[in-house]
């Protein structure tokens, strides 16, 4: 499934890897490409390619960045804008955004896949779950939606000394609220209809174990229709 042209994603691929390596302490993916990165790591390679990227990172860092680089603020979204490659970043800076995970928490759990730095699957969950609240109803909201399934369903068990303080019952909601629509893992499948009842049945146990985990309202339990 591709969101960017053949030329493009070798672009966004290549300016994350130079990124990674010029603040390999300072910055932390997250979003698509994150997700993205998690998902080469699995058998089922369900990532969707992506046509931007965005990163946290550290107050620090970020100053050496603006003297690397041309970097606008948007002070309405709280985040910064970075063109490399010519590949739009944006850029979340320690202190100065409205994200739900600072980024030394982010930094705490990140791991490094294929020598770039992301953020915990348990971390994007909540920011994938905030994005696709924030954007329901759009093509973006939609690809939140995915994404929020494909973290779920890579999660394995999940680390609840992360989520439990995050997870309240907007959030749940939007894990439970997947449960019954097809729309997301048929598209994760690439409409391979067998595998994405598959993939949607795993989502619904990982869902429940997840919400039983934190021992707050229940979600549907997997047997059912």
């Amino acid at each position: 499934m591709k969101s960017a042209s053949d030329n493009e994603w070798p672009k966004l691929l290549a300016a994350c890897r130079e990124l990674a390596e010029l603040f390999p302490e300072g910055l932390v993916f997250i979003g698509g490409i994150a997700v993205y990165f998690h998902s080469g790591k699995t058998p089922d390679n369900f990532g969707e390619f992506s046509h931007d990227g965005d990163f946290l990172m550290s107050l620090a860092d970020f100053a050496d960045l603006r003297d690397l680089y041309e970097v606008t603020r948007n002070r309405r979204l709280t985040k910064h804008q970075l063109i490399k490659n010519g590949i739009e970043f944006d850029v979340y800076v320690e202190h100065q955004n409205n994200l739900a995970v600072p980024f030394d928490e982010a930094l705490c759990y990140s791991e490094i896949i294929d020598g770039v730095r992301v953020a915990s699957l348990e971390h994007l969950l909540v920011l994938k779950i905030d994005a696709a609240n924030a954007r329901a109803g759009t093509g973006k909201g939609d690809k939140d939606d995915r994404d929020v399934a494909r973290i779920v369903l890579l999660m394995g068990e999940p680390r609840m000394e992360i989520l439990d303080k995050y997870l309240d019952q907007n959030r749940l909601h939007c894990i439970k609220r997947l449960i019954p629509r097809p729309e997301p893992f048929v598209a994760i499948a690439h409409g391979d209809t067998k595998l994405a009842r598959d993939y949607r049945d795993r989502y619904r146990r990982a869902a429940a174990r997840i919400v039983a985990a934190i021992g707050r309202e229940g979600v549907p339990d997997p047997s059912d229709s």
